[in-house]
Order: C-alpha cells, then structure tokens, then sequence
C-alpha cells in the first residue's frame, strides 16, 4: 500500500509510480486551494448563519488548539519612568531575595519544583485534550455540522494514540533542548569559572542560537506535518501517527519536495495574514476577542479557512483524498421529462365481406325467434 518495491519483479511497476508521481508534480498546486477553501468558509459559517453552530464549532477549534500557542494575551509590564530611586529600590529587592533564597535553598527547590511539575502536568492535560479536538474539528468542517459530545466518544482511539506520539515528541524536544543547553554550558564552563565573556562564551552563544533555531525550526515542521497531513490521513485510513508519517512520506512528499517548500512559505504568508486579522479584532474588540474560546469564536473563520485549505491541497494526490468535495452538495438540476409513449400506428381498413345466399339462410335457420308474449292468445 506504501509504494514498497518488493521483489525485483515489481521493480519496473514501481518505476511507473514514480513516473507518475514526477509527472504530477506541475498538477500540485499550493494557490488552487485558496478559492475552494474560502468556498467551503463562507459555505459552513455565512450561508446559512447560525450563532449557536459558531459556538460549538468553536469550542471544537478551541479543544484542538490548545497548547499551540498563540491563543493567550501577555500584556507587558512597565518598570521603568520611577527615577534613580525606583532603580536602587529595586536593586535592593533583588539583593534581599537572592539572601533570602539562599538561607532557604531547600525550600527554593521544593517550590521551584512543585511548578514544574504543575506545569508539565498541565501542558500534558492539554495535550490530551487537542489531540482529540482536532479529530473533532476535523469531522465537524468536513461534514459541515457542529457537534461535540458524539465525536468526543468516537475519536478516543485516534486521540489517544495522537497524545501519546505527541508526548513522546514533546519529550524528545525537550531532552534535546537540555542536550545543547548542556553543551553550551561545558562549552562556556572556563569563561564562566573565570567570570569573564570570553571566546569560549561567544562562540557557546552563538552555536546555542545557532541549535536552538534548528531545533525550533524541526518541531515547527513536524506540528505542521501533524496538524496538516497526519490528521487527515488518520482519519481517513485509520493508521497511526507514525504509519501516517510514513504515507505522507511515501505517497505525498516523494517527488513532490519543491511543492512542499512552497507550501510551507503559503502557509507562512497565510499565518501573517491571519496575524493582522486577529490584531485588528483584538483592537476593535477592546482585546474581548483575545479571551480564551470567545477568540476561537470571534476568529472561526480564520480556523475553518486554514483547516479547509490544508485539506483541498491533499486532495489533489487523488481520488483516496477527497474530503470535502464529496461533502459539497450537488447542484440541483431538474429531471429530464419522460419521453412520451408513440401512438400506436392505425390498423388498415378491410371492408368485411359480403354475405353470401347460403350464409344468409343459415344465419337466418340459427337467428332466435323473437319472444312471445305470454299475454297473447294462443291461436285456434
């Protein structure tokens, strides 16, 4: 199913398929969808509003982006504008804790690590919640409804097995961010002991941006992957995260890595656009829209429209991955009229025959005597 040669018999059929993915790849577009998926926006959301579907299509969006980021409003904080008093009080706030949390260093730990634990427990629930979400804003754009408590029950499989590939990447993300946090910390560890920057600080500095980025960079690609690629395909065939990888790997990106670049820097200029929308309502709103799940709300077209996208551009490696052009209603045409039944050709005249003077005798021998009227006289 993969596209696996096998023996050496399948080889020239496998030759053929790449053929045909290197012939396909004029056909993959990354601006075709826009127009299908602003269809099917204004399609589920504008043609036949309903306020109470906004809603509930967007506690569905809100459940699937959770832990995403961006959904969360940190205004700053203004330190500055108090004078040199402000500055020295504040120097001294600091020398005071610093004293304090080292006379009570044992507790520092304790509380420093009862936070973390709260967190990674959080971050962890609300993983557990978006993986299932996005199966359910899934379903729900796709068959154009809105709905919560059914498709809850029904993608618990596919959700669970998402959280626990998504942990275990969270997981691995993090321990690598420990790995080059740690590098550049023996890397730096001499300019350190010294209490100098030195070239060994610098060149750690700048090796650590240098990893970091990278390492930020393959997650990004890899949530995209996920919430673009492996959902659907999940979704449509059943498989786990990692066999869905590998499906994407082997039917979609073989062949097709260009297209896929161009369609990472659509879905950047997309996540710029969308960007300037939601600052524009956040400001019009009075940052109302910028609450938890009234923004999922106040922005579900924006979620609709990325969501539909992503599908109409995997529909176009085939028949298999059609989602919402099947879900879209038919047009409705008039049925042909019946075609009438011809009139039946009319028979030909034939003149009956005459009768002849023996047909005439016997007809007049078998005719019945007329009836007689019982009243009448009988004769003499």
């Amino acid at each position: 199913m993969l596209g696996y040669g096998g023996p050496s018999g399948n080889s020239a059929s496998l030759g053929g398929k790449q053929g045909v993915l290197m012939a396909g790849v004029q056909e993959i577009s990354v601006i075709s969808p826009i127009d299908p998926a602003l269809q099917h926006t204004r399609r589920v959301l504008f043609e036949h509003f309903d306020l109470k579907k906004w809603f509930v299509m967007g506690f569905c969006a809100f459940l699937a982006h959770l832990g995403d980021g961006g959904g969360g409003f940190n205004p700053a904080g203004n330190f500055g504008g108090r004078g040199r008093g402000g500055r020295d009080d504040l120097d001294d706030f600091g020398r005071g804790a610093g004293q304090w949390m080292a006379d009570h260093w044992g507790l520092v730990i304790l509380i420093a690590g009862g936070v973390i634990l709260f967190v990674f427990a959080l971050a962890t629930l609300l993983t557990w919640l978006s993986s299932r979400g996005k199966f359910m804003f899934l379903d729900n754009v796709i068959k154009n409804r809105a709905a919560v408590s059914e498709p809850w029950e029904r993608f618990r499989a596919f959700g669970n097995t998402l959280f626990v590939f998504r942990f275990l990447v969270g997981l691995t993300g993090l321990g690598a961010f420990a790995l080059i946090g740690g590098f550049c910390f023996v890397l730096a560890y001499p300019n350190i002991r010294d209490g100098r920057f030195g070239a060994r600080s610098v060149t750690a500095l700048l090796l650590g941006l240098l990893l970091l980025a990278i390492l930020l960079v393959c997650l990004a690609l890899l949530q995209m992957a996920v919430n673009d690629f492996v959902v659907p395909i999940t979704y449509r065939r059943g498989a786990r995260p990692v066999q869905a990888l590998r499906i994407f790997r082997d039917e979609m990106l073989a062949g097709h890595e260009g297209v896929f670049l161009l369609y990472v820097l659509a879905k950047v200029v997309i996540a710029i656009v969308a960007g300037v929308l939601v600052l524009i309502g956040t400001c019009v709103t009075c940052c109302i829209a910028a609450l938890p799940y009234l923004s999922s709300v106040a922005f579900l077209p924006i979620f609709v429209f990325v969501r539909s996208y992503s599908l109409y551009f995997l529909e176009q490696f085939g028949p298999e991955w059609r989602f919402l052009s099947q879900a879209a209603p038919a047009p409705q045409t008039p049925p042909a009229p019946a075609p009438e039944a011809p009139m039946p050709a009319p028979m030909p005249f034939e003149p009956l025959p005459e009768p002849s003077e023996a047909t005439g005798a016997s007809a007049r021998e078998t005719a019945p005597s007329p009836p007689q009227d019982p009243t009448s006289e009988a004769p003499k």
